[in-house]
């Protein structure tokens, strides 16, 4: 990909305390064409982003929650995704940066890190790099 920049969004999950709620999700994708909805839980009205890459984690296939059609997204779907343009820029000699946003329980450090079952981008990455064959000139 040629752009110096990619927009990214990840749907966590509800919480804990959104369940006990009953909050309802004001966050609907379109993965495929990298739409991505927020709502107004009020009146519903839709405010439409379109992204590079959306990846809605919300919910694993079969879940009741998971939205119709769209396809669950680990860490090794992003990594397949972002992971691999960081890993080719960063070996073609680039300055490689990732900036992840959002509200304390937003995910970013399960997109980054992940867990042992589930390594995330930055693990991913540095497995990657090490694994790469040495270069000799």
């Amino acid at each position: 990909m040629d752009r110096k920049v990619l927009l990214a969004a990840r749907v966590r999950p509800m919480s804990e305390r959104e369940l006990a709620i009953k909050g309802e999700r004001c966050v609907r994708v379109d993965c495929d064409n990298g739409y991505l909805a927020l709502m107004e839980p009020d009146t519903r009205e839709a405010k439409v982003f379109v992204l590079d890459y959306v990846y809605d984690s919300s919910a694993p296939p079969g879940h009741p929650d998971a939205q119709q059609g769209a396809s669950y997204a680990s860490n090794r779907t992003v990594f397949a995704d972002l992971g691999r343009v960081c890993l080719q820029n960063f070996l073609e000699g680039y300055k490689v940066s990732v900036f992840v946003y959002g509200q304390e329980g937003t995910g970013r450090r399960h997109t980054m890190l992940g867990h042992e079952v589930d390594p995330g981008l930055l693990p991913r990455l540095l497995e990657e790099i090490v694994d790469q064959p040495e270069v000799t000139h």
